[in-house]
């Protein structure tokens, strides 16, 4: 805007002390109306010229889509519009200055004044906004407005597009080495699926409510799919760090779900179940320990956030303890020397969390608690078995009977 602010304070001046002009001075100042006018458009039809082939070397290697969006940037039009209204105004400014004489010199030029001064942020602006392009990091920033403007619109189709854009731009980040784009992509997955939860429950779906549980869950493992091939290339490429960042993002999308409606909140912790233990195969470990843990604060959580009072929350609740306990014991079949107490300490504090505050008098507290003591059985059993068995070094040491 500092462009603007210029030309307004010089065609206040302008127009309270207007310059003396003659012929020649009229003429000049025609002429220059068309040379700066054409000059500004040139620069403006030069920029996207040189932007194409960057732009589509960079939707081949990283952003998909990137063409396609940069075509409908509405702002790029209505710059580029109004830079075209320039040039055509400048030129009717000098045909009137030069052979009509409609106006006088002193308005003709205190208007060009100020149209000069806008055009010139505009075509400022315009350079900036194309350059943003060039950013894959924007491109991702960009693709997620979209999907934001997508949801309030209720476009869902729109949506799983823009999602497809950002999934691919994670999996092309890996393949480039590009760790920080990836878990930025990751990321903006998670914040999708917490907005269109978010505006699905308040706003959107109002008119059409007998479809909306069906849209939503549609949609939400339309997620889950790209999620899980983001995290099966992860796995491949052994970036652990990515991996954590699925589960994480899953976590979070769970409690999103049971704001939203608590019957849905099992989709999320299936996945992450399913991806973890794909991750303790491929002796990912810590993975599938980010995964417990991820688990019992999604339990905090949900019973912290979320109003539980005549809600059932048994088969959620169940299904978590479940996959709790099926990551604690493939790690320990990965580690049998791992310590039994590491294991169930989980379990022990998701119980300490349903023995107090209001989820105690809980209907479904009694059920949840009873399968939280039937894992924590098992795994006393096995640390009674473990006690009465001898080492496995010492095993190893016994001498072996004689072959007949």
């Amino acid at each position: 805007m500092l462009g603007t602010l210029f030309s307004a304070i010089i065609a206040i001046f302008l127009f309270i002390d207007p310059l003396p002009f003659k012929e020649d001075n009229i003429a000049f100042f025609g002429i220059t109306l068309f040379i700066v006018a054409t000059l500004f458009f040139l620069v403006q039809t030069f920029l996207f010229l040189f932007a194409w082939g960057p732009l589509q070397k960079i939707e081949q290697n990283t952003l998909p889509r990137l063409i396609q969006t940069f075509q409908h940037d509405s702002t790029l039009r209505y710059t580029r519009l109004f830079l075209i209204f320039f040039l055509l105004a400048s030129y009717l400014i000098a045909i009137d200055a030069l052979f009509l004489g409609n106006f006088s010199i002193r308005v003709l030029l205190v208007s060009w004044t100020l149209l000069l001064g806008i055009a010139t942020d505009m075509l400022h602006h315009l350079y900036k906004r194309a350059m943003r392009y060039l950013n894959p990091f924007e491109g991702v920033e960009n693709y997620y407005r979209n999907a934001f403007q997508s949801i309030q619109g209720g476009r869902e189709d729109q949506v799983c597009d823009w999602i497809d854009a950002i999934a691919e731009t994670t999996i092309k980040a890996m393949s480039k080495n590009s760790f920080a784009l990836s878990l930025l992509g990751a990321d903006k997955l998670q914040l999708i699926a917490k907005n269109y939860l978010e505006i699905a429950k308040n706003f959107t779906y109002a008119s059409n409510a007998s479809s909306a549980p069906n849209r939503v869950s549609y949609l939400l493992f339309y997620l889950f799919q790209r999620y899980e091939y983001i995290f099966d290339k992860a796995v491949a490429q052994k970036i652990e760090l990515l991996c954590s960042n699925v589960i994480s993002s899953l976590g979070k999308i769970a409690i999103y779900a049971a704001k939203y409606d608590m019957s849905i909140a099992a989709y999320p912790l299936h996945y992450l179940t399913k991806l973890a233990k794909r991750a303790q195969n491929e002796g990912m470990q810590e993975v599938g320990n980010r995964a417990m843990l991820t688990m019992l604060e999604v339990s905090k959580t949900i019973i912290k956030e979320v109003d539980l009072q005549y809600v059932e929350i048994k088969e959620p609740f169940l299904a978590m303890i479940g996959s709790m306990d099926e990551l604690a014991k493939e790690t320990f079949r990965r580690d049998k020397s791992i310590s039994i107490q590491l294991l169930t300490q989980p379990f022990y504090d998701l119980k300490a969390v349903f023995s107090e505050g209001k989820v105690a008098s809980h209907q479904d507290q009694p059920d949840i608690v009873q399968t939280i003591d039937r894992v924590l059985d098992e795994f006393a059993t096995l640390q009674t078995v473990l006690s009465t068995m001898p080492p496995i070094s010492e095993i190893l040491k016994q001498p072996q009977p004689p072959q007949l």
